[in-house]
């Protein structure tokens, strides 16, 4: 009884977390990249009339939206996760520090290596037949014949 609670609580929570951590992290990035496009107006303003004349204003606008959705991007899928297992590694390192000082410390020098190696790993272990195969299995063995027969 108390496993099932437990299951189906988790598998709640695991939706308001991943709810809560896209809202922060949209959040963050959109209120940076609202600074950045005022800090970029007001130092294009003083140069408007030379910087802007050769283009129109539609062409100007739709490079500069753009590019925001470039950096958009560039901090949604690259700067925030990096930051995110900094933290981890942060939050887990002085965890292990109160339990053993020495496996904080192996736990720091090891992170890099893992992160390091589990895109090669992924791209080793993918099947014969390309991308989404996933590893082979060790053993292969044909099913019985009472299986195929059963109507299964």
């Amino acid at each position: 009884m108390l496993a099932t609670v437990a299951v189906r609580f988790f598998g709640v929570m695991r939706g308001i977390f991943r709810y809560g951590e896209r809202y922060w992290a949209h959040n963050t990035v959109f209120r940076f990249l609202s600074s950045l496009r005022a800090w970029f107006y007001n130092r294009l303003e003083p140069l408007a009339p030379a910087v802007l004349l050769p283009y129109t204003s539609g062409g100007f606008l739709d490079r500069l939206l753009r590019e925001v959705e470039v950096l958009e991007n560039i901090y949604l899928r690259v700067w925030m996760p990096l930051w995110e297992a900094l933290a981890v590694l942060l939050v887990l390192a002085v965890f292990l520090w109160f339990y053993s000082p020495f496996l904080s410390l192996s736990f720091i020098a090891g992170f890099p290596s893992w992160e390091e190696s589990c895109p090669f790993c992924s791209i080793t272990w993918k099947g014969p037949k390309g991308l989404g195969e996933g590893p082979e299995p060790f053993i292969r063995k044909p099913l019985p014949r009472w299986w195929s027969s059963s109507g299964r």
